[in-house]
């Protein structure tokens, strides 16, 4: 005897409850994977002489500000 325990639910729904699951922590993972990147480039970026900053109009202490922000404060869903 087979009985249906969600029969109230359509697959649609059930779909798309199951990828909400799965794409949020996915979301946040590569949203965390894009601000370490950010981070290596503004790293980068200060290991640079200030003439060259200069030249493509960036100031160190813009650079500084931004490295020091939360990984967290950039992301948008």
């Amino acid at each position: 005897m087979s009985t249906k325990i969600f029969s109230h639910i359509s697959f649609d729904q059930t779909a798309t409850g199951f990828y909400a699951a799965v794409s949020a922590p996915l979301w946040l993972i590569a949203a965390i994977a894009k601000g370490i990147q950010r981070r290596r480039e503004l790293n980068q970026l200060l290991s640079l002489p200030d003439y060259m900053l200069k030249d493509v109009g960036i100031q160190r202490d813009e650079i500084v500000r931004q490295s020091m922000k939360p990984l967290w404060s950039d992301l948008d869903p």
